[in-house]
């Protein structure tokens, strides 16, 4: 027994290399949309945070930058507000989506999402 690495391409052979070990941390960027759902989890609560950053290509691709937030992005949740958000949410349970929004080319928000699936728990159960 142990705890599966997350190199590995699968556990068992209901598990395939387009799927592998499913336990989740997301990363999303670049205006990215999705539609209502509900997570299938083995617990109740979701993670997330979303912030906003710059192409300056100064130090990296992207990075924070004191005239940069979320108010310069159209659309999306976040407007009205500044700087790191940081939502728990009942992710069985409460529909959720990341709503549309349009960023200039040198700007982008960012969302995560961190969740232990269900089909993750299975799968280090038949490990």
């Amino acid at each position: 027994g142990g705890i599966p690495s997350f190199d590995m391409v699968s556990l068992d052979e209901g598990i395939t290399p387009q799927q592998p070990f499913t336990n989740s941390l997301t990363l999303t960027h670049n205006n990215f949309t999705n539609y209502l759902y509900t997570d299938c989890n083995h617990i109740p609560i979701t993670y997330g945070m979303w912030w906003v950053s710059k192409h300056e290509k100064v130090r990296g691709p992207f990075e924070f930058h004191p005239q940069v937030d979320h108010y310069c992005i159209t659309g999306g949740f976040f407007s009205e507000v500044t700087g790191l958000v940081e939502i728990f949410w009942r992710g069985q349970k409460d529909f959720h989506c990341i709503m549309w929004s349009q960023s200039t080319n040198d700007m982008t928000q960012w969302g995560t999402s961190v969740q232990i699936t269900a089909a993750g728990v299975q799968s280090v159960g038949r490990f």
